[in-house]
């Protein structure tokens, strides 16, 4: 670009600074193999839930090493980031053991053992 007049190299200089703002970077996340399968799986609701939330951002899956891969602007990619991290803990493999009455262990046995 070739800008005239006065304030020629302030402007240059801003207009460089704007749009090395807007260039695309990208951020990969650790993502455990649980959360992965998750994302994988074939009805795919998850991965849409996930590609909405971080949206304006683009989302790519890596395989190995198991990784979220997001692409955006600067401005954009913090915000996507910390959204797909909050995502991520919120459906980490987790287990839970919880007191069931006699009445109802006695019906639910036989199905938990499938």
């Amino acid at each position: 670009s070739v800008f005239r007049g006065e304030g020629y190299l302030a402007a240059q200089i801003e207009v460089q600074h704007l749009l090395s703002q807007w260039r695309p970077s990208e951020a990969a996340l650790d993502c455990p193999p649980f959360q992965m399968a998750l994302l994988h799986r074939r009805e795919g609701g998850l991965l849409l839930q996930l590609q909405c939330l971080v949206a304006p951002a683009l989302l790519a899956l890596q395989e190995c090493p198991s990784m979220v891969l997001l692409t955006a602007a600067a401005p954009v990619l913090s915000g996507a980031r910390a959204k797909a991290e909050a995502w991520i803990q919120e459906h980490a493999e987790c287990s839970r053991e919880v007191q069931v009455p006699p009445e109802v262990a006695a019906i639910l046995s036989p199905r938990l053992r499938m």
